[in-house]
C-alpha cells in the first residue's frame, strides 16, 4: 500500500517538474486503526482562479514523504505499537491560508459524521467509514497552524 503512494508521488514529480502542467492531487489516505492528519503545502498557491499551482517538490512533497516514511517505520516495528496500525489522511494546503482552512473542514466533517450512529444495512459496523483524525501534523506556516489549531481545539484534536 505504501509503495503505491510513493509511485504516485514519483509519477506526479515526473509529470510536473520542468513543465507547466498542474496536477492537483489534494489528498493521500492510508488506512489504519488510528488516523493522523497532515496539512502540507504540496503545491504553490494557484493563480487566475485556480486553487492550486505547480508542485513544490523541495518543501511540500518532502514533508509528505517524511510523514509517510515515519508511518511506515512505526507500523513495521511491532514493538512500538503492538496490534495497532497508524494511518494517515494528508491534505494539500496549496500554500494558501484560506485554502488550508477549507481543507481543515475535511477533518472536521469526518469527526462530526463518524461514530456509532453509522451502521450497515445488516446492522454491522462499516469497514470503511468516515474515520476521524486523532491529531494533525502541520501546517507549514505558524499563521495557518494557529488558525487550524483554533478550529480543531473545539473538537478536542491536538
Amino acid at each position: 500500500m505504501q509503495v503505491e503512494y510513493i509511485i504516485l508521488i514519483i509519477l506526479i514529480l515526473v509529470l510536473t517538474i520542468g513543465s507547466n502542467v498542474v496536477v492537483a492531487i489534494k489528498q493521500v489516505k492510508v488506512d489504519g486503526d488510528i488516523l493522523i492528519g497532515g496539512l502540507f503545502p504540496v503545491h504553490e498557491a494557484g493563480r487566475n482562479g485556480a486553487e492550486c499551482g505547480v508542485l513544490k517538490p523541495d518543501q511540500g512533497v518532502q514533508r509528505l514523504q517524511a510523514m509517510l516514511f515515519a508511518l511506515q517505520e512505526v507500523n513495521n516495528d511491532r514493538s512500538l505499537l503492538p496490534n495497532i496500525r497508524l494511518g494517515a489522511q494528508i491534505l494539500d494546503t496549496c500554500s494558501d491560508d484560506s485554502y488550508a482552512l477549507k481543507q481543515t473542514f475535511v477533518f472536521i466533517k469526518a469527526m462530526l459524521t463518524s461514530g456509532d450512529e453509522i451502521v450497515c444495512p445488516d446492522g454491522g459496523r462499516p469497514i470503511m467509514g468516515n474515520q476521524s483524525v486523532a491529531l494533525v501534523i502541520g501546517a507549514a506556516s505558524s499563521q495557518v497552524s494557529v488558525m487550524v489549531a483554533s478550529m480543531l481545539q473545539l473538537l478536542k484534536v491536538s
